[in-house]
């Protein structure tokens, strides 16, 4: 389902699908922003995936990729209590570079994961 067909039924999820309408390119935009949520508490990007994706998470994702994600989703961005409680303790400058590094770390990661499990599918036959 395109963002622009994705029914809003209040605020907050009106306002992270106009977000993740920035990121639809990149990704399936629901993943974004499930990714976006994560950014105020990791703990929401499974709940906020399976809401969005209406319960059919595990039939659109193959195991690959829900390893990919998985590892993405750990090693990104500390969530917003973190990144303020940097900032107050080392200041803005260090706070943006934690943030930037730790997203190019989840990146290399999750990049990892999908080659690995790319030639193993390949080489051993696991899908």
């Amino acid at each position: 389902m395109p963002v622009a067909q994705f029914p809003i039924s209040n605020c907050s999820v009106g306002n992270l699908k106009k977000l993740a309408t920035f990121f639809q390119n990149l990704l399936e935009w629901r993943i974004c922003t499930s990714l976006i949520s994560g950014f105020m508490a990791k703990e929401s990007v499974v709940s906020t995936m399976e809401i969005l994706f209406a319960g059919e998470v595990t039939s659109l994702l193959t195991p690959l990729a829900a390893a990919t994600m998985m590892v993405f989703s750990l090693l990104y961005t500390p969530c917003v209590a973190a990144i303020a409680s940097i900032r107050q303790e080392l200041g803005g400058k260090w706070a943006v570079c934690v943030v930037l590094e730790q997203c190019a770390i989840a990146w290399a990661a999750a990049g990892i994961v999908r080659l690995l499990g790319m030639l193993a599918a390949l080489f051993i036959g696991i899908s």
